[in-house]
């Protein structure tokens, strides 16, 4: 009898297509430019390996021996949203129309005209942006992109209020409409560096300091908690921030504003080491002058374990700041809690990006997203909308994009379980493999994992622009019968294993194909002719190995001694081709044998590269054999695939 799936607490993502139109146009060198629309696929590709991943889990647990995967709930709502707002609304107005909204003429004026500019042989950033030229830029459609981004944001936060009314129920919604009181809003440029009316940091409008507002003026929610978790300072967002609570405090009328930072305060924009800069990024006030800013240093740490103590002692401390500023709030319905997420304090994030070394662990944003929620079901009767900031590595997007969202929909005290290996080494680099774009060539077809291939099932989905926001609903995943029988599909070429540590055989690397089963009997010549081959392979593969024996003294082989699930084998496979590599290039070799060593000195280098990539992964635990054996049958399941692939 199939048991009741853990209940989820569903979370929407708000994609917006109109954000890719956003480029650099300057030049046709691209390379040095670290905002490019192609983050959003990245992040793309996170959302649905983490829907993927829920849903698979969300099935194991409801033990159902349906054919048809059908689950009582979708774990996260995909809507592709067509709003957008131009620079009249109300909210954009509030935040940026200071100088009688000089400022967003300007910006509209730039961008239109920046093509002409730039044909002209000048640039499209205006002179006196002069020294911030390397991190800006425009082209026309920049202008589809802010307001698609504008738009979104504000469609979310209608979203969250009205499922967070009274008489409706998020959990039971139906689910041709978005009724989540969680957001994720995917889009780009970042935002958190734009001031009231500076551009800054890739970011030309505030979309988080846009959405608080569009909370206030549009739903009259006078308090705003925004939780900033990119790797640098959101100094925009703190200094609207500033002035907002100034006039409020003045005028003892308005919204209020608590803005919390977790940054490096040795990147941008504290870099150059300005003394305002530095002071403005370590602010730490709250309630003197109506002002509600903490902002918290990231700490270098050498272990996951020192993070995780520093996370309890220091960084969650942002939650203790924010809840002191709620606490005069009437009650939940005026509070609204908002994330500018960034993932670029992520541990895959470039070197070039991350030039002072403070990286956070991916699950860092499974744990923050988590207490984040928390938060709002504390005391925003559950309101929570997050806006993706910076991240500039395929990796650090795609990982953190995963991990945040299932921080989303795992909040509900436990009753749904999140692995942190989902979003491991090996499994990136699995997830990076196949959904790869491919030209020229279909994509290969193989036996995935059930969450892989879930995952490309859902990926095509987020493509397109629509002409009204609709919620996307992947299709039902059917589940494979289990097989009748055990062992090797029939007609498969056969690959021989891995050589084992301590062997000394090149043959054990070598590949060969035997006849398909359901291939044409041969004739009796034919079947002397093949064994003849047969024992031709042999004497050279003998000959090769006493040749390579020679080459190398025996030295390298089985030099090691250290207990390693994958080193020793990649030791012996070096030994084997510096000895093969030795005998190829020697001329008193007959020909036809230096050219059989060049194709195995071709397959043991591809093998040793594939390896050495999961050496460190998979270095073994001597005080836990049980993630000894659990860590080679990941390795046996890695190494199959490539089987399969022809990488062996």
């Amino acid at each position: 009898m199939a048991t009741a799936a853990p209940r989820l607490i569903p979370a929407g993502v708000f994609l917006q297509e109109a954000c890719a139109k956003h480029r650099y146009i300057r030049t046709n060198d691209n390379s040095g430019i670290y905002e490019r629309p192609e983050r959003l696929r990245a992040a793309h590709i996170g959302i649905a390996a983490a829907y993927a991943r829920i849903e698979c889990a969300q099935e194991d647990a409801s033990n159902s021996n349906s054919t048809t995967v059908t689950p009582r709930q979708h774990p996260l709502e995909i809507i592709k949203s067509a709003a957008k707002v131009d620079f009249n609304h109300t909210a954009v107005q509030y935040v940026h129309a200071v100088d009688e909204g000089l400022y967003l003429t300007n910006l509209t004026n730039w961008a239109e005209e920046s093509s002409t500019k730039i044909a002209a042989g000048s640039s499209e950033i205006p002179e006196v942006l002069k020294e911030l030229e390397d991190d800006l830029y425009l082209c026309p459609q920049s202008l589809e992109a802010f307001q698609g981004g504008l738009g979104t944001i504000c469609e979310a936060v209608d979203t969250v209020v009205t499922a967070s009314r009274p008489g409706s129920d998020s959990s039971q919604a139906d689910s041709s409409s978005s009724m989540s009181k969680r957001a994720f809003v995917v889009i780009r440029p970042p935002g958190h560096h734009c001031g009231e009316d500076n551009p800054n940091g890739f970011c030309f409008v505030n979309d988080v300091a846009v959405g608080a507002a569009h909370a206030y003026t549009e739903h009259n929610i006078r308090y705003a908690v925004i939780f900033d978790i990119d790797l640098h300072h959101g100094n925009g967002t703190q200094a609207i921030t500033w002035e907002i609570n100034h006039d409020t405090h003045m005028d003892q009328a308005g919204m209020r504003i608590f803005y919390g930072s977790i940054h490096d305060i040795l990147s941008y924009p504290c870099e150059e080491g300005k003394a305002d800069a530095i002071k403005d990024a370590s602010i730490s006030i709250g309630g003197q002058y109506g002002q509600w800013i903490e902002n918290i240093h990231l700490r270098p740490y050498r272990s996951d374990k020192q993070f995780w103590l520093d996370y309890e002692s220091l960084y969650s401390k942002i939650f203790e700041k924010a809840a002191a500023f709620v606490e005069d709030a009437a009650k939940g319905e005026e509070v609204m809690v908002f994330l500018s997420c960034g993932f670029d304090a992520s541990e895959y994030e470039s070197d070039a990006m991350s030039r002072h070394g403070s990286k956070v662990p991916t699950t860092f944003y499974h744990r923050f997203t988590r207490d984040a929620c928390k938060f709002a079901d504390r005391f925003s009767n559950g309101r929570i909308v997050s806006v993706m900031e910076g991240g500039y590595s395929d990796r650090a997007l795609t990982s953190g994009a995963m991990a945040h969202v299932c921080g989303l929909v795992d909040s509900d005290g436990g009753k749904f379980n999140v692995d942190p290996d989902w979003w491991s080494f090996e499994n990136l680099l699995m997830l990076e493999k196949y959904t790869q774009k491919r030209k020229g060539r279909p994509a290969r077809t193989t036996f995935l994992a059930p969450w892989l291939q879930r995952t490309l099932d859902i990926l095509p989905l987020f493509s397109g622009a629509p002409s009204t926001s609709q919620v996307l609903i992947p299709p039902s995943r059917k589940r494979d019968p289990p097989p009748t029988k055990t062992g090797r599909p029939r007609g498969r070429p056969r690959k021989h294993p891995l050589p084992l540590a301590g062997s000394s055989s090149i043959s054990s690397t070598t590949t060969t194909t035997t006849t398909s089963s359901k291939g044409p009997k041969r004739t009796l010549p034919e079947r002397q002719a093949a064994a003849s081959s047969k024992r031709r392979r042999l004497d050279i593969t003998a000959r090769a190995q006493d040749a390579a024996d020679s080459a190398t003294g025996q030295q390298a082989i089985g030099q090691s001694t250290q207990p390693s699930v994958v080193g020793e084998p990649i030791e012996q496979g070096e030994a084997q081709t510096a000895g093969l590599e030795s005998v190829a290039s020697t001329s008193s070799v007959p020909r036809d044998l230096r050219l059989a060593f060049a194709e195995e000195i071709r397959k043991l280098k591809k093998l040793e590269e594939n390896i050495a990539a999961f050496q460190v992964a998979y270095r073994p635990d001597l005080q836990n054999p049980h993630i000894n054996w659990v860590r080679t049958q990941r390795l046996k399941e890695v190494l199959q695939s490539w089987e399969m692939d022809g990488l062996t």
